[in-house]
């Protein structure tokens, strides 16, 4: 799912709530399929900062400056993400600085194409 929106009209806001929301046990009944996923938020701005190349999911959580990330088991996030139970929060796709657009779309396209059971959001500013 690809949500659009000028700047400044709550992407961000959106995916940060949507983690949140995936973790509360409380959730409305239109948000029910959030309960059990576990959310890893990717912002594009930051990930790509420097040039930096994009991380494989074994190093999502210290690419995004996770202080635990050092504390993650051994493989935990291949079998989240291969039972499904990913929600892939993907923000500011249009943020990769131009020259590194088609590797940041072959980037989440064979991650799709390698956990495709998960629920993937992206943001992108309207334009």
């Amino acid at each position: 799912m690809l949500l659009r929106g000028v700047a400044g009209s709550g992407k961000t806001t959106l995916v940060q709530w949507l983690a949140v929301s995936a973790g509360r046990k409380d959730l409305d009944e239109w948000l029910v399929y959030l309960y059990g996923l576990v959310p890893f938020v990717l912002p594009m701005r930051s990930l790509t900062r420097s040039g930096a190349m994009l991380p494989a999911p074994d190093e999502f959580l210290s690419a995004v400056g996770c202080p635990i990330a050092h504390a993650q088991p051994m493989g935990w996030y291949d079998r989240v993400l291969t039972a499904g139970r990913g929600l892939m929060l993907i923000d500011g796709i249009d943020e990769v600085p131009e020259s590194e657009r088609e590797e940041a779309r072959r980037w989440l396209r064979d991650l799709i194409a390698s956990y495709p059971k998960n629920h993937w959001r992206a943001t992108r500013h309207r334009g």
